[in-house]
């Protein structure tokens, strides 16, 4: 979940990078065309009074046509001239403009190729922090399955080993018992019946008590090696659930990371499409 938020917080930084620079590029390109169109008006303003004064230029020498025929011819020569004047002047504002047009038209080439640059670097920067994270988090889990596992070996290990050895101080135990009871019985056979049926009755109690206590420590192992299957089946079960929700997690990330490039070039083409609109 907090992977999730990062890349929200990464995709809201790029929408509004790209917003900026969209508000920026259509700041540039509007004040481009109106100091443009300002700067042909104030040039056509000029022509048309250089016009005027030139027709009132003629005015003048049309009154004093009436007096000579050859200052007529001249002033048909001048008037030729302005024109192409007037003319010359037009074709220079018309290349202005194709230039001012061109010159936009790269701005706008660029602006694209930086919000792509932005959005590239942006992804990578994503995807590197989610693999990053992925690895760290499968290291740690299988670091700590690994440690689960050593424990309950080490621990049945040490419950085995002690099992083992009270059995085999208990059977020397009743061997000892058992040899010393037999040499009693074996010395004293001079004695009474009822003395040798009380050795006997001993030695059926002591049997009978090394019997219950190999049942008990039978009945224990078989305990201690089921619980060590029933940890094993656990850690197990762990670590699978552990591979599904990394798996999991994983999926999410990579989903989310489509999500944000699918948005990051709506962003771009639209940007784009904005730009060239207007």
């Amino acid at each position: 979940m907090q992977g999730f938020l990062n890349v929200k917080q990464i995709e809201a930084v790029v929408v509004e990078e790209v917003v900026v620079v969209v508000l920026v590029v259509v700041v540039v390109k509007v004040c481009g065309s109106s100091c443009s169109s300002s700067s042909s008006s104030s040039s056509s303003s000029s022509s048309s009074s250089s016009s005027s004064s030139s027709s009132s230029s003629s005015s003048s020498s049309s009154s004093s046509s009436s007096r000579s025929s050859s200052s007529s011819s001249s002033r048909s020569s001048s008037s030729s001239s302005s024109s192409s004047s007037s003319r010359s002047s037009s074709s220079r504002r018309s290349s202005s403009s194709s230039i001012s047009s061109s010159s936009s038209k790269i701005v706008v080439v660029v602006v694209v190729v930086v919000v792509v640059v932005v959005v590239v670097v942006v992804v990578v920067e994503v995807v590197v922090v989610v693999v990053v994270v992925v690895v760290v988090v499968v290291v740690v889990e299988v670091v700590v399955v690994v440690v689960v596992v050593v424990v309950v070996v080490v621990v049945v290990v040490v419950v085995v080993v002690v099992i083992v050895v009270v059995e085999v101080v208990v059977v020397v135990v009743v061997v000892v018992v058992v040899v010393l009871v037999v040499v009693v019985v074996v010395v004293s056979s001079s004695r009474s019946s009822i003395e040798v049926v009380v050795v006997v009755v001993v030695v059926v109690v002591v049997v009978v008590v090394v019997v219950v206590v190999v049942v008990v420590e039978v009945v224990v192992v078989v305990v201690v090696v089921v619980v060590v299957v029933v940890v094993v089946v656990v850690v197990v079960v762990v670590v699978v659930v552990v591979v599904v929700v990394v798996v999991v997690e994983v999926v999410v990330v990579v989903v989310v990371v489509v999500v944000v490039v699918v948005e990051v070039v709506v962003v771009v083409a639209a940007a784009v499409v904005v730009v060239v609109i207007y």
